[in-house]
């Protein structure tokens, strides 16, 4: 089941969809460099690249040539730009970018600190044993990972 809408995710890939009005193009790309193009639902093109640059050509049944060009425009920012040709000509551009979570604030920090202070507190006044000091760094990390905000990937659509 191919998605009607584009979408992003960091484990489940990217996920671009357009429909010209005769032909429905999707485009999957994953993290791993696994690449799909699918027309009409049909596989087209498939390729495994780790490039910074790559493309698919493929051709409709009426003997429209359409190629799906894929570029990375910053690496460090996690920018990529995606356009669909139709014979020569751009119909449908992409650009995604990685949106990071800002999970380090002042907030977050003076409540670990509040709490490192008390455990201190706690620890040395019931003399916890030292696997205790394990156990609450464990639970502080398992909280930090289930609030934070994970990073994102916005798709612009043009």
């Amino acid at each position: 089941m191919l998605p009607n809408v584009s979408q992003a995710s960091i484990t489940k890939g990217i996920w671009l969809v357009h429909n010209d009005g005769i032909n429905t193009i999707h485009f999957f790309g994953s993290n791993t460099g696994k690449e799909k193009v699918f027309l009409n639902e049909a596989l087209v093109s498939e390729k495994r690249s780790l490039k910074l640059n790559n493309h698919h050509e493929f051709q409709d049944a009426n003997g429209n040539t359409y190629e799906v060009k894929c570029a990375t425009t910053n690496l460090m920012k996690g920018e990529m730009t995606y356009a669909i040709y139709k014979n020569t000509e751009v119909i449908k551009n992409f650009e995604l970018r990685f949106e990071r979570g800002n999970n380090i604030n002042f907030k977050r920090l003076l409540i670990l600190v509040i709490l490192s202070v008390a455990y201190a507190i706690i620890s040395h006044e019931l003399k916890l044993p030292d696997f205790a000091f394990f156990i609450f760094v464990g639970v502080m990390l398992t909280v930090h990972f289930m609030t934070r905000k994970s990073t994102e990937i916005i798709i612009k659509e043009e």
